[in-house]
């Protein structure tokens, strides 16, 4: 898997090179250390033997076998049975999750189980053995570790015990002694843990408040790349673990408190996480630690139950447990295939374009990327950790401002969001617009803001609108190939007009966009005149960018087309009325390539009573759970932006069109740099 590509899958392991960097003293940004350190400390061992890209597969097939050790040591602690404890290994290591995090990246969040797993397994033997201070010593020693290699392992873990200390209180005896031993061993993990205090203070200072809120129960944000096909086959098998498990767990309570209070703490911190945290989908892949530990008691109880049974009843019991591991095992490896293409971002073309980044641009040079077209996770992060951390240079880029936990990050994000939207972002209110000027699409888009960040839903094409002549009606001429483009914007905090012309030598077309008239909407106004004949019909198309159903599409008598987005969630309905024209108003119709969730089309058709054509449409939002983020109205022009963050290149992939054409088409703010010598990447040079 790691081999399929130049570069491991996952836009993390770019992230981890820069990691190293700063511990060598290049920090690009002066933000400092971003994670934890420990991890990359092993990775720089690596990376001083061998070139990046290997460096980061050795240490990530390590990372990911160094934990059947621990792992095995654990469940062997708490199951007291080899054959047990080896089935539980094989089941941890071929589970579908672990997979996924080895395709993404999650180095060191593997090593930081393996160091939890090592901790709990000492303070076990503390709590069995409480004057036995090489237990204390290691416990804690193994627990600082997990807290300088994973802030989120660190806070499951403190979590873990201290909702186990509350257990104790309540359902173990010598309880005193346990609270006393548990002290001792947080006492000596701060101690170790000093070297990772500069860390902690700088997440903590400059970490988002948006990473905490109450999270109403809901499976929507399960975010596993599984095949659907085996969605079935997966809630079987988990099923099959989790009953048993969850049933040996309530007897191990009985026989051994403390290790059942463990894993009941270990699944109640995660519930309590997955409730607090904005982004419930991390812990899932802590899960698997206390279901397959569970279903490892449940299987040594069976074990020591078929001892005293017929030895055909044990045969068909251990074939229908090698059945479960083998189905799981062939899960886990087909999930590993497709995550890996699933999260593969660096193919030859962007290593191509790497290597020419790295050669020929200065070292204090910036710059910005929107990422793959596969928009995963971050967005734009799938380039740009390559760029800052293999490249080394200063990378910004738009993206998902909620899967990032510095306020610095997410402030950052936004302002390239507006970048990479269009030549033109406009706030007012709940609604946003976009002009994608010179380049002909997306103009207009318009979109809301739904927990503070922007969702397109309807969209202009300025290179789409057919305009017919009266000579030759099947004479189609397109705005997009005109001769001469200009624009201008008039703006206020109160009222804002951006106008676009285009003009060759047939016609002349003028579109107005204006907010400030009514809070929750937008003008639009078209005018047309001709040079040399008069004007058969005008077609205007609008492009819905959410998916509905025929039925929530509806074209009343007025020709006014309101688009509803019906989920449980949301429901956003758009609504189009033609507010004046000078022309006959021949039909409305809304079009979808499926009945049920597809994306709707809006047409419509205009018959010319003069020689020069006008018409005014009025575009309304009303979305009940979009948040009002701005009372005046916010312009933004990203040439100016772009200025002012100090950027010099601009790293494209040419299958997100609107932006390749956009910067295309602008040879006046930037021009291509051809070296790359890349089919799909191209570099803007900042003008």
């Amino acid at each position: 898997m790691l081999n399929k590509n130049p570069a491991p899958s996952g836009a993390d392991y770019g992230n981890y090179l820069t990691q190293v960097n700063i511990l060598r003293g290049n920090d690009l940004r002066g933000f400092g250390l971003r994670h934890n350190p420990v991890f990359f400390v092993l990775l720089d061992l690596f990376l001083r033997v061998f070139e990046e890209f290997t460096a980061l597969k050795i240490a990530a097939s390590f990372v990911f076998s160094l934990i059947v050790i621990p792992f095995f040591l654990f469940a062997k602690k708490i199951c007291n049975n080899n054959l047990a404890a080896f089935i539980s290994i094989w089941l941890f290591v071929f589970f579908f999750s672990n997979s996924e995090m080895i395709a993404w990246g999650g180095n060191p969040n593997f090593l930081a189980f393996s160091f939890m797993l090592l901790g709990l397994y000492f303070l076990i033997e503390l709590l069995e053995n409480p004057s036995s201070k090489k237990n204390l010593i290691l416990s804690g020693l193994f627990f600082s570790l997990v807290i300088g290699t994973h802030v989120l392992v660190a806070i499951s873990t403190i979590f873990s015990l201290l909702i186990f200390l509350l257990l104790s209180l309540r359902w173990s005896e010598r309880h005193k002694e346990k609270i006393k031993s548990v002290f001792f061993v947080g006492l000596i993990a701060l101690a170790f843990s000093l070297p990772y205090l500069p860390f902690y203070i700088n997440f903590f200072g400059n970490s988002s408040d948006g990473m905490l809120g109450l999270n109403l129960p809901s499976f929507q944000w399960i975010s596993i790349t599984i095949a659907s096909s085996d969605l079935i086959e997966l809630a079987l098998l988990l099923a099959i673990i989790l009953g048993p498990g969850l049933f040996a767990l309530s007897r191990k309570v009985k026989e051994k408190r403390n290790v059942g209070l463990i894993l009941i703490s270990l699944y109640l911190s995660l519930l309590v996480l997955i409730l607090i945290t904005r982004q419930p989908e991390r812990w899932v892949y802590f899960i698997p630690i206390p279901l397959i530990l569970c279903f490892g008691i449940y299987l040594k109880d069976l074990f020591s139950e078929l001892d005293k049974r017929r030895k055909n009843i044990l045969l068909c019991v251990l074939c229908f447990i090698l059945l479960v591991c083998s189905s799981l095992t062939i899960l886990a490896l087909k999930q590993l295939d497709y995550a890996t293409d699933f999260y593969t971002f660096i193919e030859d073309d962007e290593a191509k374009a790497l290597d020419w980044i790295k050669e020929n641009t200065t070292p204090h040079s910036t710059i910005a990327t929107s990422g793959h077209p596969k928009n995963i996770g971050g967005g734009g992060n799938s380039y740009a950790w390559w760029i800052e951390g293999y490249s080394e240079r200063k990378c910004l880029f738009s993206g998902f401002p909620k899967f990032f936990s510095y306020q610095f990050e997410r402030d950052e994000i936004r302002l390239l969001n507006r970048i990479f939207r269009g030549t033109y972002s406009i706030e007012y209110g709940n609604i946003g617009v976009i002009d994608n000027f010179p380049a002909g699409s997306n103009n207009p888009e318009i979109g809301t803001f739904s927990d503070g960040e922007y969702q397109g839903l309807l969209t202009l094409n300025d290179e789409q609108h057919q305009l017919f002549s009266s000579l030759n009606e099947s004479d189609t001429f397109s705005p997009f190939y005109a001769e001469n483009k200009t624009s201008i914007v008039f703006y206020s905090e109160t009222w804002t007009n951006v106008t676009t012309v285009y003009e060759n030598s047939k016609f002349e077309m003028t579109r107005s966009l204006i907010m400030g008239e009514e809070q929750s909407s937008i003008d639009i106004i078209f005018k047309i005149s001709t040079k040399d004949s008069g004007l058969g019909y005008f077609k205007i198309i609008l492009w819905g960018l959410f998916d509905t159903s025929l039925e929530d599409c509806e074209v009343d008598k007025d020709y006014i087309v309101t688009l509803s987005q019906p989920s449980s969630d949301q429901n956003v309905s758009t609504q189009i009325k033609v507010m004046e024209t000078n022309s006959e108003f021949w039909f409305a119709n809304v079009l979808l390539s499926a009945p049920k969730n597809s994306k709707p089309v809006v047409t419509y058709e205009f018959q010319p009573l003069e020689d020069d054509f006008f018409v005014h449409f009025r575009v309304a939002i009303d979305d009940p759970y979009s948040e009002v983020n701005n009372p005046t109205i916010k312009l933004y022009d990203s040439n100016i932006l772009i200025k002012d963050l100090g950027i010099d290149y601009i790293f494209l992939n040419k299958a997100r069109e609107d932006e390749y054409f956009r910067f295309l088409y602008d040879d006046e703010h930037f021009t291509v740099v051809d070296e790359t010598k890349s089919e799909q990447i191209i570099i803007f040079k900042v003008l």
